[in-house]
């Protein structure tokens, strides 16, 4: 996978609130694709989480994060990203 490619799939990953999610009774959902295992980078997610309550997201109360693991396998970045972007922002996303 290209390197272009890469970041851009990541940047509609990071932010893809989707206008259904703005309805009642739904929370924007974020992507979070990582290039290792969930147990070597449980250190960044949890970061990345800390960082959005800051901001005034919860995990579970006004967002919803769902990870992706590449395994360390670069490879699977373009399946994944296709994945999360299937599974969460099906029209309307945010493009960065």
């Amino acid at each position: 996978m290209k390197r272009q490619d890469f970041i851009a799939a990541v940047g509609a990953l990071v932010a893809c609130p989707s206008v259904q999610a703005q309805q009642f009774g739904k929370r924007p959902t974020i992507g979070f694709l990582g290039a290792t295992t969930a147990s070597v980078a449980t250190q960044r997610a949890a970061a990345f989480a800390q960082r959005l309550r800051e901001l005034g997201w919860t995990e579970g109360r006004t967002v919803e994060i769902v990870y992706r693991w590449a395994d360390g396998k670069p490879e699977r970045f373009g399946e994944l990203a296709s994945e999360l972007y299937r599974a969460n922002c099906r029209r309307d996303c945010v493009r960065w």
